[in-house]
């Protein structure tokens, strides 16, 4: 008998399957799909991952870009050692770019550590007669940013977003200045009233009234030691121009003092836009008398003044008027009529809103109260 062939197996192998093991069958439109899933998911993982790596740089840029520009200050109002990690460039006070004009006669570069901080300035200096420091406030024509406008600034608010003494806003350019960076101290106005009521040949035609005020102040100053670095306020503001005579300055122009504050961005607080209880004295986290001058770093302006919001009022050279002239000025010195004085800044017991670098007041000349204080201007540079 032949050999019979083998039969051929009528068991199927299931749906006839390809050398590459699909099915030889059509199939639904959710089986057909199924394999591809995996593949679009990596697909789009992969897409996903890629702009998350290049957002992640962009925002790692932009943090870096900003820490450049902005103040590098501490959490803390401790000043850092002479041996600490402070940039040498923050030590010789000019690590902030921009160029700073040769110390005046009558400035001082201050020595290796001497009241080092880390907050970022343009420059330092230091006024021998009363020890105080001094920052560069570098002129409108140098910088540019969104308060801007053709080498000035917007000084004052916008309808709506002040009160009404501080319009119109309008333009104002300005001469680099050298400005003390925190208030006078009670220390320092105490070195100013025993100079001046000791004899001192410094002729500040001070009247008889003056002289009384300043005794008086003598007086409360010699009984309160511990608050010495506290700043000196209650005095009126023909005294506080009698010291900034006798420390070889000025009251800083009212012009002066929000330029150093707001900067080119037009700062709402001395600090930045957002309110941050933080970074000042004021009613609103503090509600105390005041801090010792400079306790507030983290608070420091765009140019490293600190105490610019709360602490005292701080007076100013100008004559106060209700509403600023809408054109653009040079270097204004304020209204030439008027009896009032303008102050600035708020002080222990103001709220937020008045904390704002463009809030304004205007006081009696004559006013002796507590929470009004000052800082100094050394004579600016240009007309």
């Amino acid at each position: 008998m032949g050999r019979r062939k083998p039969k051929r197996s009528s068991k199927r192998k299931g749906p006839q399957q390809a050398e590459d093991g699909s099915s030889g069958k059509p199939q639904s439109s959710r089986e057909q799909s199924s394999p591809a899933k995996p593949e679009l998911f990596r697909r789009w993982l992969s897409v996903w991952s890629l702009v998350g790596a290049v957002a992640l740089l962009v925002f790692a840029a932009a943090l870096v870009a900003v820490r450049t520009w902005r103040h590098e200050v501490p959490d803390s109002p401790e000043a850092v050692s002479a041996g600490s990690t402070t940039p040498a460039s923050a030590r010789t006070g000019s690590s902030l770019p921009g160029e700073v004009p040769e110390l005046p006669a009558g400035l001082e570069p201050l020595a290796p550590g001497e009241h080092e901080t880390r907050v970022r300035t343009f420059g330092r200096a230091r006024n021998p007669r009363d020890g105080a420091v001094l920052v560069w406030v570098p002129p409108t024509a140098e910088l540019s940013g969104p308060a801007m406008r053709a080498g000035a600034f917007l000084m004052g608010s916008v309808k709506g977003q002040g009160f009404t003494n501080e319009l119109p806003q309008h333009e104002v350019e300005l001469s680099g200045f050298w400005l003390y960076q925190c208030e006078v101290t009670r220390a320092q106005f105490l070195r100013f009233a025993k100079a001046i009521l000791g004899g001192g040949a410094e002729d500040l035609e001070l009247g008889a009234g003056e002289r009384q005020e300043l005794a008086a102040l003598r007086r409360k100053l010699e009984g309160e030691p511990s608050s010495a670095q506290h700043p000196a306020m209650g005095m009126s503001w023909a005294l506080a121009a009698a010291y900034a005579r006798w420390a070889n300055c000025e009251l800083p122009t009212e012009a002066q003092w929000e330029w150093a504050a707001r900067g080119p961005s037009g700062r709402r607080y001395p600090w930045g836009d957002e309110w941050d209880a933080q970074k000042c004295c004021t009613k609103e986290n503090q509600g105390t008398p005041t801090f010792p001058v400079g306790s507030f770093p983290a608070g420091a302006s765009w140019c490293g003044v600190l105490d610019l919001a709360g602490n005292v009022w701080e007076w100013c050279s100008d004559r106060y008027a209700e509403q600023y002239s809408s054109s653009r000025q040079v270097n204004p010195r304020g209204p030439r009529n008027g009896t009032a004085r303008v102050v600035r800044g708020g002080f222990w017991l103001t709220e937020q809103h008045v904390s704002r670098s463009a809030c304004r007041m205007g006081l009696p000349p004559d006013t002796k109260k507590d929470g009004v204080g000052f800082r100094c201007a050394f004579r600016p540079t240009g007309p």
